[in-house]
């Protein structure tokens, strides 16, 4: 255990700041410098992981969109089958089960959300450039 303590003391020697030398306020330019380049970094990579979060947002809404075309596709054969074969009551080649109507306006609500991140994913980098210019 005193070997910790020891050895804690002399990390603490070592790093702590110098009195009245001229390497203190040359550390300060160095925090400076450090703080600016990590802003600078983590700036750069916020950006990149916002445009490849949109891109994957926007594929998964494509997938989504096109399952419930293609569910919805289905129950309009359905559908269509269904009146070819009854023709009742005067219904048209229009009407639709409301189990067709939500899955088809589901796909074009998912896709409506992933062509539009589609393209904010391919805006984010301009807007950063005008944002730091």
């Amino acid at each position: 255990m005193p070997a910790f303590s020891s050895a804690g003391r002399v990390a603490a020697r070592l790093l702590r700041p110098r009195r009245g030398s001229a390497a203190g306020g040359a550390s300060g330019a160095w925090k400076k410098a450090a703080a600016r380049a990590g802003r600078h970094f983590w700036g750069h990579v916020g950006q990149v992981a916002r445009r490849l979060g949109l891109q994957v947002s926007a594929v998964l809404y494509l997938i989504f969109a096109v399952s419930f075309a293609a569910e919805g596709y289905r129950g309009w054969a359905r559908d269509h089958q269904a009146l070819h074969r009854h023709m009742a009551g005067g219904a048209g080649l229009t009407t639709l089960g409301s189990h067709t109507e939500l899955m088809l306006g589901l796909a074009l609500v998912f896709a409506y959300f992933g062509v539009s991140s589609l393209a904010r994913a391919r805006q984010a980098p301009s807007q950063a450039l005008k944002k730091g210019s």
